[in-house]
């Protein structure tokens, strides 16, 4: 009788992947600490209000009062200075100072308007009309509201204010280097617009820097003054364009320069008018139909007038001044933490 024949083992059986099972799952109970964890949420240190409630006064000219009471913690969280005030601890404070009985009087500064538009959030006003940001601009800027005086900066050149006006707020938020944005359109407004046509609330806004834009307008007449005593080069003759031959280009020189005489000249010394513009210059010239010139050579000057965009030095002038200004604030340049954001 044969002899049974052995069974080898698998090679996988030491490896516990065949004939060899886990022992059966066994759940552990979680321990204490685990339980109390999972039945106590924490509180988030942003959105958890304490519920304290603060009222305030605000003065309504000529002679109302409105009382308003808001949260503490929405206030803190928004402006460093009331997050200063409030973070005292209470058994400092007044048991009674804030409440509708006795509230917090709020300086004459901050109107009732100036404090509702900080109460009320940017996103709920209409940015477009000029005294909601002007508003929001100084109660952010007193409470230190970071947030809600970026924002307020943000728009207040698509506000369209005057030069004069703009160039008040840029000293008086100097500190802050979104005031940057501000000048050139200051400048360009000053620049443009005769001085006796602001009156004297707007003169005292421009301030320390009424020198610097007299000096920059004296400088622009002077080269407005020279254009109107040297006429723009008239384009030279042009081989390629054979209709204008050297016996007819004298005279295309010749009614250039009376057309400039009489007409640009008189716009620019004219003492009464209001200075004529660079583009009002081009514009000028374009209509203008010459009796003695060609075309070709009116075409040719008409490109080169087009290529700047301004009376010579001009540009220079406008730059400088902005500088200037930039330099007279000592207005801060962006954080280069804030940049790479």
């Amino acid at each position: 009788m044969d002899e049974p024949v052995p069974v080898q083992p698998s090679p996988f059986a030491d490896r516990g992947l065949i004939g060899t099972f886990p022992p059966p799952y066994q759940s552990q109970a979680p321990s204490t600490s685990i339980i109390q964890n999972q039945l106590q949420p924490s509180k988030s240190p942003q959105f958890w209000d304490s519920g304290i409630m603060v009222v305030f006064s605000a003065e309504l000219p000529p002679h109302h009062t409105i009382l308003y009471r808001v949260l503490i913690d929405s206030l803190r969280c928004r402006s460093k200075v009331l997050d200063d005030i409030f973070g005292i601890p209470p058994s400092t404070q007044s048991q009674t100072q804030g409440t509708e009985v006795n509230p917090i009087a709020l300086p004459a500064s901050i109107t009732t308007e100036k404090f509702e538009s900080f109460l009320i959030g940017w996103n709920e006003f209409d940015d477009k009309v000029a005294a909601n940001i002007l508003n929001l601009l100084d109660i952010s800027a007193l409470l230190e509201a970071d947030g809600a005086l970026s924002y307020a900066m943000s728009k207040v050149v698509g506000l369209n204010l005057p030069a004069p006006q703009l160039l008040g707020l840029a000293w008086r938020h100097r500190a802050h280097p979104q005031v940057r944005d501000w000048i050139e359109p200051a400048v360009m407004g000053l620049l443009s617009t005769p001085l006796q046509c602001h009156n004297v609330e707007q003169e005292s806004s421009i301030g320390l820097a009424y020198p610097i834009i007299a000096k920059a307008r004296e400088r622009i007449q002077e080269a407005r003054l020279v254009l109107a005593a040297i006429p723009f080069q008239l384009a030279p003759r042009d081989i390629l364009f054979p209709e204008c031959p050297d016996e007819l280009h004298q005279y295309c020189e010749k009614s250039w320069l009376f057309f400039w005489y009489q007409n640009i000249t008189v716009e620019l010394i004219h003492p009464t008018k209001p200075p004529l513009s660079y583009s009002g210059l081009v514009q000028l010239v374009e209509k203008t139909k010459f009796e003695n010139l060609q075309e070709g050579c009116k075409s040719r000057t008409m490109e080169r007038m087009k290529s700047y965009h301004d009376y010579p030095t001009v540009p220079d002038v406008f730059h400088a001044a902005v500088s200037d200004i930039v330099q007279l604030f000592n207005i801060p340049h962006e954080s280069k933490c804030l940049l790479s954001i």
